[in-house]
């Protein structure tokens, strides 16, 4: 049995208090940096830069506490569970009363797991191994080993991060993700910093800002000069040019710097401001982005597609979701959104109505009476004028206006595959 040798060193001097008087019983521990123990009793302040330590042996020690560890401090309840025990016998059944009662205190603690692991050395067999909570049987050859070592023999590495076992590829992942989360801080500093100092009237300062927003778009050159990667600066524009961004910034100039960054990796952000900018001709701008390239225009028009399909009719919004995202879908569309656009040319649109009261009189004008009003809900169909438009971009010149069916007939008569003959040969 190989024990855990950071928790004997507590329980050496423990088990030496069991065997002596009661008197005893109170003692700190001091680990002497370099090697070597001391134990007894700590006289003043913990915190103090000089310890006083009276020892077991009645001596009395000072000690710049520069030279020592951190010390063992020895709780009150714990030193009540050892005075219980005191001058009995060093057992299995001892140790175990001891870890039972140390561990109700602090189930975690260390000292209540140095007595189990004295109770294993004493009586070495499964059930105690088991007790111990951290050792597992090798199934092979039936000897008991600490978890972590096994573990550590299959490769696995301990993430202090998610207190698990992880594989080395996972454990990078996760090293790979906490890096650029700093990166990524470190650059919307860095980013905001010069996005300030642009209008500084210090010139080194606006000049700093100047070379660092020109080099955005040059990957290797801002790399060298910032050991950062341009690209992080995306999530930081995408951030600024959102409606509800509070920091001033040229939207502009941020569509600017994006432009020189590469195209698959800032798509999201123009899609984004497309759909959700109310400055038109910021849209616009996002829009003719993404025509640049093959890549960019597919993804445009499957964002878009897919923004018309989910648009929800009880959205408050919907009319207005769908008119934008119709919109936007014009300049990409093709055939494979046709029968979404046909669904979406019409909506359904109720409004009410308030109906005010009248008053009544008798012919002979001896009086009247007076009704009151009411609601009516009228239920009418919405023309959407940017589906239709998306709609005959992509038809050849076909256009049937807001007539659905007759679109519907159109689509299956062009796009339908040839009907075979199902006929039998008598």
């Amino acid at each position: 049995m190989e024990l855990n040798m950071a928790r004997l060193w507590v329980l050496v001097p423990v088990t030496h208090l069991l065997l002596a008087q009661v008197s005893a019983l109170r003692a700190d521990t001091f680990e002497i940096r370099g090697g070597g123990f001391i134990t007894g009793k700590l006289l003043n302040d913990p915190k103090s830069p000089i310890y006083k330590i009276r020892t077991n042996d009645g001596v009395e020690l000072e000690i710049a506490s520069g030279k020592l560890k951190p010390p063992v401090m020895l709780d009150p309840a714990v030193e009540d569970i050892y005075k219980s025990m005191a001058g009995k016998k060093d057992s299995p059944e001892l140790h175990r009363a001891i870890g039972l009662a140390l561990n109700s205190i602090n189930p975690k603690g260390s000292l209540a797991y140095a007595h189990r692991e004295r109770v294993v050395e004493l009586e070495p067999n499964d059930a105690n191994y088991v007790a111990l909570g951290d050792h597992d049987q090798n199934k092979q050859t039936g000897e008991w080993e600490r978890r972590d070592v096994s573990f550590k023999r299959q490769g696995l590495i301990y993430s202090a991060s998610s207190r698990s076992w992880e594989t080395p590829q996972s454990q990078a992942i996760v090293d790979f993700k906490n890096k650029e989360k700093i990166a990524r801080a470190d650059m919307a500093k860095l980013f905001t910093q010069h996005l300030k100092n642009l209008d500084s009237k210090t010139p080194k300062l606006n000049s700093a800002a100047s070379e660092f927003f020109a080099l955005l778009g040059n990957s290797e050159a801002f790399y060298q000069k910032y050991q950062l990667r341009d690209r992080l600066a995306i999530k930081v524009i995408s951030d600024l040019l959102k409606p509800e961004s509070t920091q001033a910034a040229s939207p502009a100039f941020l569509m600017e710097l994006l432009a020189r960054l590469p195209d698959y990796a800032t798509s999201s952000v123009f899609v984004d401001v497309a759909t959700n900018s109310p400055d038109s001709q910021l849209q616009q701008q996002a829009i003719e982005l993404l025509s640049r390239t093959e890549q960019s225009r597919e993804y445009a028009f499957m964002r878009f597609w897919s923004a018309l399909i989910q648009s929800n009719p009880k959205d408050k919004l919907y009319i207005q979701k769908t008119d934008r995202a119709a919109n936007n879908l014009k300049g990409f569309v093709d055939k494979r959104a046709i029968p979404d656009l046909i669904d979406h040319l019409l909506s359904k649109v109720t409004t009410t109505l308030n109906i005010p009261g009248t008053n009544t009189f008798n012919k002979d004008g001896s009086g009247g009476g007076m009704s009151t009003g009411g609601q009516q809900k009228i239920d009418r169909l919405y023309q959407h004028q940017s589906v239709l438009s998306a709609l005959i971009a992509v038809a050849d010149g076909e256009s049937f206006a807001y007539d659905q069916q007759a679109w519907r007939i159109w689509y299956a008569q062009k796009y339908a595959k040839t009907n075979l003959n199902l006929r039998r040969d008598e």
